[in-house]
């Protein structure tokens, strides 16, 4: 998932991807190859067409950067068309499947998944393969897609959930007194409509279940930001005093930001008597680093990119689907290999950091300072 109103600078997109160093080699890691130009589409053209959110925001323009010479090294030429609403999604796709030159691939990164269900119906009915990219299909889409390549919400929601536990059982351990016997925990949410706001909170809940950790209380959020963040968890924190809750769950690093703020500011002493658990990274890094946010989770964007088109390229070099779901690992120090053949779900490692590691912590031979830095 990406998260339009928080990216920070497009700049520091091209610092990520030339760091990682493995702009031109993740495809030639995959057992079989994907680094040849022998790949050939029924349509035998050699160009990509990826339906993607504007570029202006650093999360998609970091994914391309990393994408896009991984294609070139393979023969194929990206061409992206932007989209920012369903309608302009729409009008985009009936152009390009009415232009009658067909590409040998889709790449579908939906704006708003549920309203755009008849356009990927569309771009599937055209015969060429279609790759869903970073939004997890929506119920009812799954069978206009050939796979999906990215990152999942709902892990990044587990991952979260077994941190927040872990937190609540070192809080009893310092001596905390916990507001419940097994401890209670506030949910300032992602706004309302959005997939990664469902599936983070799903995950999540789902991972709790039966460890007597609790939700108290769940709110949306009216924006991205660290600002929005604070100003909906300062809201939560009065609601709930009386009922009181240990650990605050922000599905999202920036609203981890604005939480700690916000507890801070309510007499809380996050890292202390509260832990705040934190969701993917990126930007500031300002409360990792002082150790007030208990966790992130690793979502590199530039990684996201050359694992999808790695994938991509694999299966137009061996048009085989297996069932199933196919997880890279989280190796640290180098790239790890990849199958030959792809799975209908191909997702990205997103690993649990703890604060005190993040400064040191590496994700596919890349610094995780860097893989959250864009």
């Amino acid at each position: 998932m990406k998260f339009t109103s928080t990216r920070k600078s497009v700049a520091k997109a091209a610092a990520l991807v030339a760091a990682a160093g493995l702009a031109l080699g993740l495809a030639a890691c995959s057992a079989g190859g994907a680094d040849g130009a022998s790949g050939a589409s029924a349509s035998g053209s050699k160009e990509i067409v990826a339906f993607m959110p504007p570029a202006s925001d650093p999360y998609p323009a970091n994914w391309l950067k990393a994408a896009t010479p991984v294609a070139e090294k393979a023969g194929y030429t990206l061409r992206v068309i932007t989209e920012d609403s369903a309608s302009a999604a729409a009008a985009q796709v009936q152009q390009v499947v009415g232009s009658g030159k067909l590409p040998a691939l889709f790449v579908w990164w939906p704006v708003q998944p549920q309203a755009q269900v008849g356009s990927l119906a569309q771009l599937s009915a055209s015969g060429v393969p279609v790759f869903q990219a970073n939004q997890l299909p929506v119920a009812g889409s799954e069978k206009y897609i050939k796979a999906y390549v990215g990152v999942s919400d709902v892990e990044i929601g587990k991952v979260a959930g077994k941190a927040a536990v872990e937190a609540r059982d070192k809080l009893k351990a310092r001596g905390v007194k916990l507001t419940t016997e097994g401890g209670s925990v506030l949910v300032p949410n992602l706004p309302a409509g959005f997939g990664a706001t469902k599936d983070r909170l799903a995950g999540f809940e789902s991972a709790i279940k039966g460890s007597g950790l609790k939700v108290v209380a769940v709110g949306n959020a009216n924006g991205f930001s660290a600002q929005d963040a604070f100003t909906l968890t300062s809201q939560m924190i009065a609601a709930n005093k009386e009922k009181g809750f240990d650990l605050v769950y922000a599905p999202e690093d920036d609203f981890a930001v604005g939480g700690i703020r916000a507890l801070t500011q309510a007499g809380y002493q996050p890292g202390k008597n509260v832990e705040v658990i934190g969701g993917s990274c990126h930007g500031d890094d300002s409360t990792l680093r002082d150790l007030t946010q208990y966790n992130t989770i690793i979502q590199g964007a530039g990684l996201e990119g050359q694992f999808a088109m790695d994938r991509m390229l694999q299966y137009l070099k061996n048009p085989k689907v297996l069932d199933g779901q196919y997880t890279a690992p989280a190796d640290a120090d180098a790239v790890p290999k990849l199958p030959s053949t792809i799975s209908r779900m191909n997702i990205i490692p997103t690993p649990l950091v703890l604060a005190a590691d993040y400064p040191t912590a590496k994700l596919w031979g890349t610094p995780d300072t860097e893989w959250c830095t864009y």
